[in-house]
């Protein structure tokens, strides 16, 4: 018997809890019903994102169901308020969603917890999710690498600079260029444009604008580092942990102990954590 599930989520970074509601949730609730083969709907809403759970009756296809609840997210993208991110949508099982293996990572003091989450995500991720059977790998616990620009609000009084001039100086930074390429009798040459920012020292030196005839930098009105991204979750443990979670397909999940611990077998060289610090575990 397969039970299975669908879960959009979708984040509005800055919208109220009732804002969510009326614009991202109820719209989203409304298209998911119409679906064939729905048993159920359920969401959650809070301030800045939205999580519609959408349960399938039993035996249902999800791939068929999840094709046409992406036909209708599409549909409806015209109703859904421009700055809100795109939905995310993933299959889930019904009856044990959580059912996975878990693997505990303990930071130690040479690395971050950003370093060891973009070495997860790069490195151990792909490799179990090569496993046959894996249904999906989440990571719990970890932040990626962002920049972080803490605006000093008696600095930007100041300058007279607001934070929708900050927003929109970032914006037009944010640019993918594409100039051509140029020739002669002899040969061609490929244009380049290099526009990503990827220092502290980059962002200090972006213009916010320019005001009687002098330009008002990003380092004049806030303190910019590379940081992490922040977090909603907080749990109080021995050190910080990234975790990475396995979910399996079907219930053959004794079967995959030996291909899980093969998996982890990674060269010593490439593991940036010492061995004891390492644990992982099956649960459901």
């Amino acid at each position: 018997i397969e039970s299975a599930s669908l879960v959009v989520t979708k984040p509005y970074i800055g919208a109220s809890a009732d804002v969510v509601q009326g614009f991202i949730t109820d719209p989203i609730e409304r298209v998911a019903a119409t679906i064939p083969g729905v048993d159920f709907t359920e969401s959650e809403t809070r301030a800045g994102r939205s999580v519609v759970t959408v349960y399938l009756k039993l035996n249902e296809d999800s791939a068929d169901a999840l094709a046409e609840l992406s036909t209708r997210l599409g549909q409806i993208r015209f109703e859904l308020p421009p700055g809100a991110e795109d939905p995310a949508v993933e299959v889930e099982r019904a009856d044990r969603p959580f059912a996975g293996w878990y693997l505990g990572v303990r930071l130690n003091e040479r690395m971050s917890r950003a370093e060891v989450t973009d070495y997860l995500r790069r490195e151990v991720s792909p490799q179990l999710a090569a496993v046959p059977g894996v249904l999906q790998i989440w990571m719990g616990g970890g932040r990626l690498p962002a920049m972080r620009i803490w605006l000093d609000p008696e600095r930007m009084a100041m300058f007279n600079v607001s934070t929708q001039d900050v927003e929109a100086a970032l914006t037009r930074n944010n640019i993918i260029a594409t100039i051509g390429q140029t020739e002669n009798a002899n040969q061609r040459v490929d244009l380049l444009v290099n526009t990503s920012l990827t220092r502290a020292e980059e962002f200090e030196r972006m213009v916010i604008r320019e005001s009687e005839g002098s330009l008002i930098r990003m380092r004049d009105v806030a303190r910019i580092e590379l940081g992490e991204e922040e977090g909603t979750v907080r749990c109080t443990w021995p050190s910080t942990r990234s975790t990475p979670t396995c979910r399996p397909a079907s219930n053959s999940r004794l079967a995959r102990t030996s291909r899980f611990t093969c998996a982890m077998r990674l060269p010593r060289y490439s593991r940036p954590w010492r061995k004891r610090s390492c644990s992982w575990a099956w649960s459901w």
